[in-house]
């Protein structure tokens, strides 16, 4: 039946556009007789057609034929990123497809269920509503990467293929492109990602951690691939940062915080699903006494640190900017508690500070001047 119908379509287009056209269009019509009794959804790649002889456009060589259940055809264009983008029904006249796309084997329905709200962005969150989204929208932009089958169900298709291009140039998209270059072995990759993550704008905290994490690890990746065999120490403002991402809360974080903690050797309790606080557990499976103090925070540039320190320990204190740029750097001297910092050069805004020890990382956290 379906057959038949397209057939019908064919020989109604063919009387509408003149006799002139009439040998070519039959021609079409006996080559396309394998794609109209191909089954419902399949793909079939026929021949090069320069011209379309009833609209008169010259085709591209990447479109294709699908069936519809209702036995017409769609004419798609077939993306090099393995996207297919709907084009005009009811036309046959199609190009060569090299490689087809895969067979649809999922439902309108499912795809609604498990997508449909965060594409259409209509989900309600009780908090956190921009950070749930923003994780929503990288698990949906991953599926459809993986399986683009997705996109290609029904006449409600449009909408995902906009939410999956969209992601795609937006930070999303990037930070996955970086993700398969460091899989990539090859060391001209690796500075492909590095040049990839760096020209990234973060525009929230979730996206600013990836972007610290995926730099440092980078770093840490190329120097072992020259250096094999060798162990990588993290500079002490990579460690600075690190840290930082570490002690945050996933929930606002996002998975970068998993990944800082492990490169840090950090655990970290996270208490509640609606808590932004975390807790230090330990640090390269060493306990950390609280012995450094630093008050008050916020402050107008002008606080105290607190701390004990034996006799034989070299410790510094140091002061980043949000780049991890030193700015600061103070003794901590054995025979005192104490230091009072004078840092009312600094302009308002958040810094990072680091406590070291004999050259090792013991404190690191936030400080923010007000003026």
């Amino acid at each position: 039946m379906q057959t038949k119908t397209a057939n019908v379509k064919i020989i109604s287009n063919i009387f509408a556009f003149g006799t002139g056209k009439l040998l070519l269009l039959a021609i079409l019509l006996i080559l396309s007789t394998s794609v109209i009794k191909a089954q419902q959804g399949s793909w079939t790649p026929l021949f090069n057609l320069p011209i379309n002889p009833v609209s008169g456009v010259t085709h591209s060589s990447n479109e294709a034929i699908s069936l519809l259940s209702d036995g017409s055809v769609i004419v798609e264009s077939y993306g090099v990123d393995g996207i297919a983008y709907p084009q005009a029904t009811g036309n046959p006249l199609v190009c060569n497809l090299t490689t087809p796309p895969p067979i649809v084997t999922h439902t309108g329905t499912e795809r609604e269920k498990y997508f449909g709200e965060t594409v259409r962005g209509t989900r309600q969150y009780d908090t956190l509503s921009h950070e749930f989204l923003l994780k929503d929208s990288i698990y949906v932009f991953h599926k459809f990467s993986e399986d683009t089958t997705w996109m290609h169900i029904n006449t409600d298709d449009r909408i995902y293929i906009d939410f999956y291009n969209f992601c795609k140039n937006e930070n999303i998209g990037k930070f996955e492109k970086v993700e398969k270059l460091i899989k990539d072995t090859s060391n001209t990759s690796t500075q492909a990602a590095s040049d990839t993550n760096s020209i990234i704008i973060s525009q929230r905290q979730i996206e600013l951690n990836k972007k610290i994490v995926n730099s440092i690890y980078l770093n840490k990746l190329r120097y072992e691939k020259v250096n094999i065999g060798k162990q990588y120490i993290y500079a002490s403002y990579d460690s600075v940062l690190l840290f930082d991402v570490a002690i945050q809360n996933p929930l606002l974080g996002g998975n970068a915080v998993y990944q800082a903690r492990t490169m840090m050797f950090i655990e970290v309790y996270d208490d509640g699903y609606h808590s932004t606080r975390s807790h230090l557990i330990n640090y390269n499976s060493t306990v950390i006494p609280p012995v450094f103090d630093l008050y008050p925070n916020p402050n107008n540039g002008n606080f105290i640190l607190k701390y004990h320190i034996s006799e034989k320990e070299d410790a510094q204190l140091c002061i980043y900017d949000i780049t991890g740029r030193l700015l600061k750097k103070y003794e901590l001297k054995t025979d005192e508690t104490q230091i009072n910092v004078n840092a009312y050069e600094l302009e308002a805004g958040t810094y990072l500070y680091s406590i070291m020890v004999n050259s090792a990382l013991k404190e690191a956290n936030k400080i923010v001047i007000i003026k």
